[in-house]
């Protein structure tokens, strides 16, 4: 059996690998000693496939459990569903070029038809792996999505109710505003107010006493800008300014964020990989956040981008020549860059 488990709400994946999957095999005869975990993104994919093809030991079922294989794709783009096997392994020994796929993974997604029966494997990733075409009943397929911003409430009080702590929708709600979308965070948060709270119902003071605000970074804004979230952006901006942050400092971060995205943009037009190139020219090493990079990039085009550089170059002079308010101006610019992808041309 194969289990694709994936979406960002790490909370509700975690905890069906441990009690549907981790403590079932545990349960079982032997299970303890057949339980083997991988980083997708550096384990060799050699030894994940002979781990898989190995016998359990002194029991029926092994599981091996993979996360993260998505940042081992060329561009963060992975291999795609719709081709062939056959195209994907014999035509390389004709010459044929392997459209930028990561080779290693190629010989994963070969090895999955022949997964022994005794094996289980999970592959855990925060999106969907576009698996060949196996056999009907082989995969498991789960997305855990995480919930919209505006859902943020409803997810704290379904959490809380797992937990067993009793709230009702303000203080969930006081608590979102104060936390924010770390899901992981919240679900500490709710189990340190069930400690302190005990059968009581939770507080709105409970809240404000025990759980201190997040602190923004800038890292927050510049996603909500790459994503084309215009209110995430703004949110983020205010805060930022609450905190003490000077907007005018904003500027060089959002047009190194622009030339991030235009660079991305370029070598992925070349169909070249960020992983082993973005070095070179300035990008982070950091997989995952070059996979994140690669994704904002498809958002824009090259017009897109010079549009961007365009306002940032306009509001940098209207500040710099007393023309405005620069929190406004700054303001209206970060609103401008998050909708700059469905923009049309300036005029």
């Amino acid at each position: 059996m194969i289990y694709l488990l994936y979406g960002t709400d790490e909370v509700a994946r975690d905890e069906f690998l441990q009690r549907k999957l981790i403590d079932r095999l545990r349960a079982l005869p032997g299970g303890e000693f057949n339980l083997d975990r991988f980083d997708g993104q550096t384990a060799p994919i050699a030894t994940i496939i002979a781990c898989c093809q190995a016998l359990p030991f002194l029991a029926e079922k092994r599981m091996v459990i993979v996360q993260g294989l998505s940042a081992r794709a060329k561009g963060g783009r992975g291999v795609s569903s719709e081709e062939p096997i056959a195209s994907r392994s014999g035509a390389r020994g004709r010459g044929r070029p392997a459209r930028g796929d990561d080779s290693e993974l190629r010989e994963l997604w070969e090895f999955l038809p022949h997964l022994p029966a005794s094996t289980h494997l999970v592959l855990i990733d925060e999106r969907p792996l576009p698996l060949p075409p196996l056999p009907p009943g082989l995969v498991y397929r789960q997305d855990f999505e995480a919930p919209k911003p505006w859902k943020l409430a409803e997810w704290i009080s379904a959490r809380a109710r797992v937990r067993k702590v009793r709230l009702d929708r303000g203080v969930a709600d006081t608590l979102a505003a104060l936390v924010g979308p770390d899901l992981r965070r919240l679900d500490q948060e709710l189990a340190k107010l069930a400690l302190y709270c005990g059968a009581q119902p939770v507080r709105e003071a409970d809240v404000r006493l025990l759980v201190a605000p997040s602190e923004t970074t800038v890292f927050a804004l510049l996603d909500g800008v790459a994503d084309g979230r215009p209110g995430a952006a703004l949110a983020a901006l205010r805060r930022l300014r609450q905190q003490g942050q000077a907007v005018e400092a904003l500027l060089p971060q959002l047009a190194a964020l622009v030339r991030r995205l235009l660079t991305a943009r370029a070598l992925q037009a070349e169909g070249r990989s960020l992983a082993e190139e973005g070095t070179a020219f300035g990008l982070s090493s950091n997989p995952r956040a070059l996979e994140r990079l690669a994704r904002q990039a498809a958002r824009f085009t090259e017009d897109d981008l010079e549009r961007a550089y365009a306002l940032l170059l306009a509001c940098d002079r209207a500040i710099k020549r007393g023309e405005g308010d620069p929190e406004i101006e700054v303001e209206l610019l970060v609103a401008e860059l998050a909708g700059v992808a469905s923009s049309g041309p300036p005029t």
